[in-house]
């Protein structure tokens, strides 16, 4: 059994306590029969346990176990080794109040995130905790994050696994007309359960689709978009299709992106400090060490933001998916894009994320590199105006994206400052996830053509 005295001690506290009354009465008001306590696994999937609402209270006071084996496996449900856990013993979790939602597409059901602890110390390898211990450092220097995930996903239909409309037309309205239904469904369900979609759009592939939603200040928005990845699978399902967010499912088509969008707001003023109107850019100094700070360490958080065998078919040129550690205003064809927007609306768009990632870790990769970037004041390069995939020389002004998981591992595992940053606990279990997945994929590349389509199809 794993041990780490040094991280964070569970304690329930009376804002707890309050919050516990106030998803009791929604229990009652709501005639919830049912609770799932969810868990969320390094490769951002979904585990529960169904708690019965007459044993919410205890369950959520006293803590619910839950079988560790549900965290020690990779998409397909078999475990790695060198987790550092005994994959049959149990941690306990405690629910996130603040997550409670009820699940309208199902009888009777609600969904509550859950956080799992041993030995009543919070797990320094989970995703949330991560993802919350870095914005705990942002509001250090004074700032809040805003921020949301951009989602691209494939329909296919449930038995065939063909495209659910075949067109290559960009937006055109006749192919939304094709998915009425199951849009209409997205639109009714996602706000419901605190996911506020704007605008749901066909993409440049057949069966593509990418939904925008409103940002959210902190861990809320990795929430709001492990909710939305979540539901968008689970209405598929129920309705006869499969919606996959697996990064590149068809080498012939376009890979799949979940394209991060943040702004930095001062926790003091309470204002975006992207913007400013008097510097030739209209942007702030600040905001160019963020950018700065993440593209010092893009090579490396690429591994945690392209975190499958899978994604690295994404990076190709001409694509819309960066394959250089480059930035740009309004400039598609970067790893960071910085739309100006003015005093409110600006905002910087990490280019790298495919579909596939985990966005706990994504949140948490982006905040430990912009932060390096705010503290050590290093200088951003000159944007790129034109088209970055003409940079192909790969210079030491526009160096190379890794090409493989394999290539990522080791530059992440080199990287002082984001394996410090996100902890020893957490980067050895996540590279011990990823390697078994780029050791089963060396195994099956001689003669399993189908092997990646059978690890991510269906579970991401």
């Amino acid at each position: 059994m794993y041990r780490n005295k040094n991280c964070a001690r569970f304690t329930s506290t009376p804002q707890k306590m309050s919050s516990l009354e106030t998803v009791q009465a929604l229990i009652v008001q709501n005639s919830i029969a049912a609770i799932r306590f969810e868990v969320v696994d390094i490769h951002g999937i979904s585990h529960c346990r169904l708690v019965a609402s007459r044993h919410f209270r205890d369950k959520a006071v006293d803590g619910a176990s839950f079988c560790l084996r549900a965290l020690v496996c990779d998409p397909k449900g078999d475990t790695f080794q060198g987790s550092g856990f005994l994959e049959d013993d149990d941690c306990i979790t405690y629910p996130v109040f603040e997550t409670f939602q009820v699940l309208v597409w199902c009888q009777s059901t609600a969904r509550i995130l859950v956080e799992p602890t041993i030995d009543g110390n919070l797990m320094p390898q989970f995703p949330r905790y991560v993802a919350r211990k870095q914005l705990e450092r942002l509001a250090e220097f004074g700032y809040s994050l805003f921020s949301s995930h951009v989602y691209e996903f494939y329909l296919v239909e449930e038995k065939t696994k063909e495209v659910v409309d075949k067109s290559y037309n960009y937006a055109a309205t006749s192919r939304i007309c094709k998915l009425e239904a199951f849009v209409n469904l997205l639109l009714a369900c996602l706000p419901r359960a605190g996911v506020d979609v704007e605008c749901i759009d066909s993409e440049r592939a057949p069966g593509q689709i990418k939904v925008t939603y409103k940002p959210a200040f902190g861990v809320g928005s990795a929430d709001n978009a492990h909710t939305f990845k979540t539901m968008v699978k689970e209405i598929a399902r129920r309705n006869g299709y499969v919606a996959t967010f697996m990064s590149k499912p068809w080498p012939d088509q376009r890979g799949s992106a979940s394209y991060f969008c943040h702004s930095l707001w001062s926790l003091k003023e309470h204002r975006n400090m992207i913007y400013d109107s008097t510097s030739e850019s209209n942007l702030s100094g600040v905001c160019e060490k963020w950018i700065a700070g993440i593209l010092s360490h893009a090579q490396a958080i690429t591994a945690l933001m392209a975190p499958t065998v899978n994604c690295y078919s994404r990076f190709i040129p001409s694509s819309l998916a960066p394959i250089n550690v480059s930035w740009g205003i309004e400039n598609c064809t970067c790893a960071i894009r910085v739309k100006v927007k003015g005093p409110k609306g600006s905002l910087i768009e990490n280019r790298i994320p495919s579909s596939g990632s985990n966005p706990y870790i994504v949140l948490a990769a982006t905040v430990a590199a912009g932060l390096d970037g705010l503290a050590s004041n290093i200088p951003l390069q000159a944007g790129t105006a034109g088209d970055a995939y003409e940079q192909m020389d790969f210079s030491m002004e526009f160096p190379e994206l890794p090409t493989s998981l394999e290539q990522a591992l080791s530059v992440l595992k080199s990287d002082a400052v984001i394996t410090d940053a996100l902890g020893k606990d957490f980067i050895d279990f996540y590279v011990a996830a990823k390697t078994h997945e780029c050791e089963l994929a060396k195994k099956a590349s001689t003669g399993n053509d189908s092997w990646e389509e059978e690890m991510y199809f269906d579970t991401l």
